[in-house]
């Protein structure tokens, strides 16, 4: 029986990995001409009869009217009137990190212990894997991947989706540090095993214990930059760009009072927070206003997390954030497999009262200012980096299929098994009957 399930363990993880190469870099100078181009730039929103000019070095040179594209010497895509919009970013997500659930060898989530800042997600993120391709295939092309487990979970890391090995994947390693901030309010729950006397002991503690590492980590940095010989500490090294505001600190709080907690923290330390969870932040929108400090939503497709709210209450979430004056990006809080619905849910806030173009910023451009990177990705301006997609019309519409695709200038194959198997059954009922 052992080897009967280890063998199906080792076929699981073998028809998990992706068989498509990833796309060359370009030779030459690329047009994608004949598109009406989405720029996801306040400046200049949508242009008509456009042609997208991109550059050896896979960035966008220029956008001009199709009439005055380049021919000579020119890769050109004729896009035949369709709509070019910037590829979609899943934030939040452990993308690359676990292959199938039930393989414990393709889980590389988490980490032993409660404090470990130094785990960097592009370093286990699996360029193999067969999940990319098909978040590809749905217009995801980049993800801001997040390590779980502990208290301080790991350094998020914000990659593409095409490449040969991690080296290729990664576009910023240290996107900044995750840390699940400890409930703040005991709960008396039919699955509560504990007083709230020994919840209060509890909590007490763990919020002890993560303002002490913290102290710790400051001290630590401070006597090394004046000259200490001590012995390198790689926790809080890697500690060292949110301790100096260069990244931001992830907060994953869900309540009201973890929002409040795990902010006013961040801010008297002099980090740059950014939470992650969405629930009880627009019951601290003035703080969160007041400060800057964006959301991470964590999934739109979810039952309210509280008796009292409404039913549609994550569904309106984005819309009233938006309209609280909020920054913020839409993540699927699903399994990697489900990330490619990323537009799906942003497709549910829309019809539940956010504007279309702050839907689609919030898996663009918003999604790659919050990672870091607004500068390389989430709009098509030139010096950008040429990550876009190609579809006949409005992209949050389950109806309207990614037809092309490209990752800094490569265009993409967009092939992967789901692809396969649907061509496969579609041959099936072509054949005559009874054959």
């Amino acid at each position: 029986m052992k080897s009967i399930i280890l063998s199906l363990s080792i076929g699981a993880v073998a028809h998990a990995q992706n068989a498509t190469p990833p796309s060359p870099a370009p030779r030459q100078v690329g047009c994608i001409r004949n598109v009406i181009v989405h720029t996801m730039d306040p400046a200049c929103t949508v242009i008509p009869d456009a042609a997208v000019v991109i550059g050896v070095d896979g960035r966008i040179d220029r956008i001009v009217p199709t009439a005055e594209a380049p021919v000579d010497g020119v890769l050109t895509f004729d896009g035949q009137g369709r709509h070019l919009w910037p590829g979609f970013i899943s934030s939040a997500t452990t993308m690359g990190l676990i292959e199938v659930q039930q393989v414990r060898a393709t889980d590389d989530r988490t980490e032993v212990g409660p404090f470990h800042p130094e785990v960097e997600a592009w370093v286990a993120v699996n360029p193999d894997s067969d999940l990319l391709a098909v978040a590809r295939a749905n217009g995801i092309l980049g993800a801001l991947v997040f390590p779980q487990g502990g208290r301080v979970s790991g350094t998020a890391s914000m990659v593409r989706l095409n490449g040969w090995d991690t080296h290729d994947l990664v576009l910023r390693k240290d996107s900044g540090v995750i840390v699940r901030w400890p409930a703040t309010e005991p709960t008396v729950q039919w699955w509560t095993r504990s007083t709230p006397d020994d919840q209060q002991k509890r909590i007490d503690r763990e919020l002890r214990e993560v303002k002490e590492f913290f102290t710790r980590a400051k001290a630590y940095i401070t006597a090394r930059d004046a000259g200490s010989t001590q012995v390198d500490d790689l926790r809080f090294e890697r500690l060292r760009p949110v301790l100096t505001g260069a990244a931001p600190i992830y907060l994953d709080a869900s309540s009201a009072g973890q929002v409040a907690s795990a902010v006013t923290w961040a801010l008297a330390e002099g980090f740059k927070p950014v939470i992650v969870g969405g629930p009880g932040a627009l019951e601290q929108a003035d703080l969160l206003r007041a400060h800057d400090v964006p959301v991470i939503i964590v999934g739109v497709h979810r039952l309210p997390q509280w008796a009292h709210e409404p039913w549609d209450a994550p569904f309106t979430l984005p819309a009233r954030l938006a309209e609280a004056g909020i920054r913020f990006s839409i993540a699927t809080g699903d399994e990697p497999s489900n990330d490619r619905n990323l537009p799906h849910h942003a497709a549910t806030a829309v019809a539940h009262g956010l504007p279309h173009d702050r839907a689609v910023a919030s898996i663009t451009r918003d999604a790659a200012m919050i990672a870091g990177v607004g500068d390389q990705l989430g709009s098509i301006v030139p010096g950008m980096r040429a990550t876009v997609i190609l579809c006949s019309g409005d992209p949050l519409d389950v109806r309207t299929p990614v037809e092309a695709a490209w990752i800094d200038g490569r265009r993409l194959d967009l092939s992967n098994h789901q692809t396969r198997m649907l061509e496969k059954y579609r041959r099936k009922y072509e054949e005559p009957a009874g054959r």
